[in-house]
């Protein structure tokens, strides 16, 4: 680096052209060790089964705290989930994103739906955890 004085203050200069980095455009600067040991394309994001059960047990914390407050009867469940996941429990930390309350909101209905007259072959957290992650990792 270059420095010039002037009588005011010290000038800094940029390297000459020949010495500058690289700017990595198009590319990501770094890579999470298990993305580059796994060779996955630079953008995609695996579903590790880490984050799937971390998301599930905040699920579960959540439904925990949810029954004791309001004794198990609440329409607006989901609003409620929402805001305890984004605000509270820290999910956005765990996607790597800061999702919308009003899109996990509409997730969390849509999964209700689809899940209400069927029998999960896993848990109901695992099943909501997996498809929240699959959503906002996308």
């Amino acid at each position: 680096m270059h420095v010039r004085t002037c009588t005011r203050r010290p000038l800094v200069c940029l390297p000459p052209p020949a010495r500058r980095r690289p700017s990595h455009r198009g590319r990501p600067r770094w890579l999470h060790p298990a993305v580059r040991r796994a060779g996955a394309a630079p953008f995609s994001c695996p579903e590790p089964a880490a984050t799937v059960d971390l998301v599930a047990g905040l699920l579960l914390e959540a439904a925990e705290i949810h029954a004791r407050l309001t004794d198990g009867a609440d329409p607006e469940w989901p609003s409620w989930f929402a805001h305890w996941l984004v605000e509270r429990a820290g999910l956005p930390g765990l996607l790597d994103t800061v999702p919308s309350r009003s899109e996990l909101v509409y997730l969390l209905v849509l999964l209700d739906k689809e899940t209400a007259d069927t029998d999960l072959p896993e848990p109901w957290e695992q099943h909501y955890a997996r498809r929240i992650v699959a959503h906002f990792r996308s």
